[in-house]
């Protein structure tokens, strides 16, 4: 009779968790909080960071196009990711980012190739 009602119920709460994350990227950058704007910038980071170590770890088998890439995209995560756990340390101290600190990532972040 327990399993009957954990069922369910355990379906409802991922299927809240899976609607709750889906409507992070319905609302509009300046309708997010603080803390979905952090959530957004370090799940693009993680993504660019992934794509980029991929790639330089196909070594010999990149052109020399794809190695400057890999080169100039290092630099930008090298020089973003100080200004993200800033970011972050203004949240969790529950402090409000600047806009200026916000537009400095987002500007690092869309030369990486992710838009926000």
């Amino acid at each position: 009779m327990k399993r009957r009602i954990a069922v369910p119920v355990l379906m409802l709460f991922f299927a809240t968790v899976l609607l709750s994350c889906a409507a992070l990227d319905l609302k509009t950058w300046s309708d997010r909080s603080s803390q979905e704007k952090a959530y957004s910038i370090m799940a693009l980071y993680n993504q660019q960071y992934k794509d980029t170590m991929s790639m330089a770890l196909a070594g010999d088998a990149l052109t020399d196009e794809q190695k400057d890439v890999v080169r100039t995209k290092k630099k930008i995560l090298s020089k973003v990711y100080p200004l993200i756990m800033a970011y972050v340390e203004y949240i969790d101290h529950g402090a409000i980012p600047t806009a200026e600190m916000e537009a400095m990532i987002l500007n690092y972040l869309n030369q990486l190739g992710g838009k926000i």
